[in-house]
């Protein structure tokens, strides 16, 4: 039995503890996130203000509402959907804010009327976002706020739109909107000839110029 015992020993040592699966909200989540409740134009002169998310700058309201998801998302490991849905309205699908924000996440009538990325021409058009707006067309905030009392609708909306914002606020699309006010030092024009850049991205950034301060924060995705 002792030698038994010491076989059984010896395997299970040899068997390597299972990784745990961590979890971050990357700076592009946080900014969608970050869009989602203080609003793109806000967060757009915000990024234009500070070149990157400072969440810091941001309004109080706006940092507990990132850190309470990423908490939910990080720690608790909770899907990104139901983490927002759980800060948006503790998962009440007919909770109506004061500002006259619906359901589960929180969708108000004017946004659902027109969210913007339903214009085909549009580089972040989201064809999900367009079918859905359709339901909208010709109705009352009244009528549309009922409608999105419905947990399906509500959640479909939240996401295809919280995904448009995402598409927007990707790293690549913020260097590109970044590129065109900008100064490229010599060190990083260096850095984006080799990188694995577009010929259209590269065409971009040749005839432009980056702040110092951008410089120094800027990454170039080489995939």
């Amino acid at each position: 039995e002792a030698i038994v015992r010491d076989l059984i020993k010896k395997s299970t040592a040899s068997i390597p503890a299972p990784r745990k699966n961590t979890v971050t909200l990357s700076k592009t989540i946080q900014t969608a996130l970050a869009a989602y409740n203080y609003g793109r134009g806000n967060i757009d002169r915000h990024l234009q203000e500070y070149g990157d998310l400072k969440i810091s700058k941001l309004p109080l309201e706006t940092q507990n509402y990132i850190k309470k998801i990423k908490s939910l998302v990080e720690k608790e490991k909770v899907s990104l959907t139901d983490a927002q849905i759980q800060v948006e309205s503790s998962n009440n699908p007919d909770v109506i804010s004061k500002k006259g924000a619906v359901g589960l996440m929180q969708i108000i009538p004017s946004t659902a009327k027109d969210p913007g990325f339903t214009n085909p021409n549009d580089e972040n058009y989201s064809p999900v976002l367009a079918s859905l707006t359709k339901q909208f067309e010709g109705r009352s905030n009244k009528e549309i706020t009922e409608l999105l009392k419905n947990s399906e609708l509500n959640k479909k909306f939240g996401i295809a739109y919280r995904d448009a914002l995402t598409k927007k606020y990707s790293d690549k699309k913020i260097i590109e909107s970044k590129i065109e006010s900008a100064n490229l030092s010599n060190n990083l024009k260096s850095k984006i000839e080799s990188a694995n850049l577009s010929s259209d991205l590269k065409s971009k950034i040749k005839s432009a110029n980056l702040s110092n301060d951008l410089e120094s924060k800027i990454d170039v995705d080489s995939s």
